[in-house]
């Protein structure tokens, strides 16, 4: 997904271009990285199941 000291890939960066976000509230930064793939990958599994449509 990316590092601190690199940030993101451009592959991943590209995604958020196709709708893929993490929204969050109040005043974060950023998401720990491990917190950021679970999400998206569960969110993508469920999708896949057919239990979300977005």
């Amino acid at each position: 997904m990316g590092s601190k000291k690199y940030g993101v890939s451009k592959g991943y960066y590209n995604l958020r271009q196709e709708g893929i976000m993490i929204p969050k509230m109040g005043e974060l930064d950023s998401l720990n990285v491990g917190v950021a793939a679970t999400i998206v990958l569960y969110e993508a599994s469920l999708s896949n199941k057919g239990c979300m449509k977005r």
